[in-house]
């Protein structure tokens, strides 16, 4: 059963302590899924594995290819987030807020949907990625060869959540000028 959200806190890629919500499924432990926002659809929501209307982060785990897989961030303490999933969890909530603030707009398509951030991403070889990115459906943040890791920069995620909101939006294509303007 679903003990609704959790308040936590742990240090971001920046050292900055940071709050945000979790998760708590009894027996399992903790998640980094934050139902606290009104996008929340708990009546579509199969937890934690297909939550409706989330901040969600989860975790490729450096796999990559045919070979990549994404796995759930848990806790059992609540405490103990690394400071990856603590930057891609806050930063996608402070950039949620500026949209529903700002234009009222209720996620990225407006609709509620769930909003998914994946960390540790590599490029196609398995090497550390100095990008991040939106694939038309999540946020993905590598964690730099020459930089450091990309979720812990706010800007990354305004700038990779905006690329969904102009698909949802204007929906213009990636290439020529729409790509530039895009």
């Amino acid at each position: 059963s679903f003990l609704g959200p959790v308040p936590a806190s742990g240090r971001d890629l920046n050292g900055v302590t940071r709050t945000f919500q979790t998760y708590q499924q009894p027996g399992t432990g903790y998640f980094m899924i934050d139902a606290s926002r009104p996008m929340f659809n708990a009546t579509r929501s199969k937890m934690p594995d297909d939550p409706v209307g989330v901040l969600w982060t989860i975790d490729a785990k450096n796999t990559f290819g045919d070979n990549q897989k994404l796995y759930q961030i848990t806790s059992g303490t609540n405490a103990d987030w690394t400071p990856t999933a603590v930057s891609a969890q806050y930063n996608a909530g402070v950039a949620y807020d500026y949209y529903q603030n700002t234009f009222k707009r209720n996620a990225l398509n407006g609709a509620g949907e769930t909003i998914v951030s994946v960390v540790n991403v590599t490029d196609d070889a398995g090497k550390p990625m100095d990008n991040a990115y939106w694939n038309g459906k999540i946020m993905a943040y590598g964690n730099g060869k020459l930089l450091k890791p990309l979720a812990g920069g706010l800007d990354v995620a305004g700038h990779e959540m905006t690329h969904g909101v102009i698909q949802n939006t204007a929906n213009l294509q990636y290439k020529s000028q729409s790509g530039a303007i895009n």
